[in-house]
């Protein structure tokens, strides 16, 4: 039996999206697979509570259904097999500096570039990585501001950030694709990311999820 009991607690949340980015990407009854511990598992999507996905486990009794964040959860086409794309290792396009205005296509090559970095020339490491996103969706900006939090001292709404930076956060969905000697593999990623300029004065991203 699986031993599964993912209980989502979010304790601080520093990301503030519009109102209309409800962040939904299954649907109830969806057919999808489930990581847990790096296998996966076909399930089905029971309940959505926002951007909380109640999954049940194919062959598992109800006991281990459990509510996830889309991060750990992948669509299933209508073969039952995993959705694929068809691999790009291009860059995206465009040239940006740091004085770049925010923007989508800069966001989009700071979320490349965020990858580039495990391509390291070792005999595990892959040699080329490609990003093909599938969705895109930029939510409402921010000023990074400080303040107190009882029983915790001052924080920051984005720790990662300095303190008044614009933050730009984005929900989106891609696969990677990584190329070693033997072939292409490719993983879907559902995450939330901030973008935002660092304390060198550089445009640099996070994953928040």
């Amino acid at each position: 039996m699986l031993n599964i009991f993912f209980r989502v607690t979010i304790v601080i949340m520093y990301i503030l999206f519009a109102e209309s980015a409800t962040g939904q990407i299954f649907k109830k009854g969806q057919r999808v697979e489930v990581n847990y511990n790096g296998h996966w598992y076909k399930s089905t999507v029971l309940q959505v509570d926002g951007e909380r996905y109640k999954v049940h486990y194919d062959g598992y009794p109800a006991s281990d259904d459990a509510w996830l964040l889309a991060t750990y959860i992948r669509t299933l086409g209508n073969d039952g097999t995993p959705v694929t794309v068809s691999c790009n290792f291009e860059v995206p396009p465009g040239r940006f500096t740091d004085n770049s205005p925010a923007s989508v296509p800069l966001f989009k090559r700071e979320l490349y570039d965020w990858y580039q970095r495990l391509v390291t020339g070792g005999l595990s490491a892959p040699k080329a990585i490609g990003i093909v996103f599938k969705t895109f969706t930029p939510g409402k900006s921010y000023i990074n501001s400080a303040g107190n939090v009882a029983g915790r001292g001052a924080m920051r709404r984005h720790s990662g950030a300095p303190v008044n930076a614009a933050i730009y956060p984005v929900k989106t969905t891609y696969f990677v694709c990584e190329n070693y000697n033997s072939g292409n593999s490719q993983k879907q990623v559902n995450a939330d990311f901030s973008f935002f300029i660092n304390k060198e004065g550089q445009w640099t991203c996070s994953k928040d999820n």
